[in-house]
């Protein structure tokens, strides 16, 4: 199971867990999710794989270099500092560096409780997303998730590692 499948099942079941404790059992473990590839748990005897698994993110690549996709969705809940400032700080950046037709940022509508327990989420894809505006939020996660290839939760993540990874992963402009 990936981490972010593993993320995913914990926050529809309510289960009261953090992106930073999930990502200190996987330390725990001795596996970085900021670092580790899904390709890596392959290498591995049988008995790490499924930890392995849990804890990997499988954008990353055993050649140290991430897959790249033409196409990316910030869906986020306004309820994260970081999140905020890389919004009012970088986001400028990433759009005049890869151009703004290459990430689409939506922000959950104020008193969406589905998205608020959800965590903010970067949804990579190889098509353009359709405009989703009057879509109601169940229909846009419906749409995101069905076109993904890749989904990365970035809750808890510092703006600068945001901002990296969507200047290393949105192909150029």
């Amino acid at each position: 199971m990936r981490l972010v499948s593993y993320l995913s099942c914990l926050i529809f079941l309510g289960v009261n867990t953090t992106f930073a404790n999930l990502l200190d059992s996987c330390r725990s473990r001795g596996f970085d999710p900021l670092q580790l590839s899904c390709d890596t748990c392959t290498l591995l005897p049988q008995q790490h794989k499924s930890n392995c698994l849990e804890c990997c993110q499988s954008f990353q690549t055993l050649h140290g270099q991430p897959q790249r996709f033409p196409f990316a969705v910030l869906l986020y809940n306004g309820q994260n500092e970081e999140i905020m400032k890389f919004m009012d700080e970088c986001l400028k950046k990433v759009h005049h560096v890869k151009g703004s037709h290459r990430l689409v940022v939506e922000k959950a509508p104020s008193g969406a409780s589905l998205f608020q327990m959800m965590s903010s989420t970067v949804y990579w894809m190889e098509q353009v997303p359709p405009n989703m505006n009057g879509k109601t939020l169940d229909t846009k996660l419906q749409v995101y998730e069905n076109m993904a290839k890749e989904q990365v939760i970035v809750e808890g993540w510092q703006k600068a590692d945001l901002e990296d990874m969507l200047l290393t992963i949105l192909e150029d402009a």
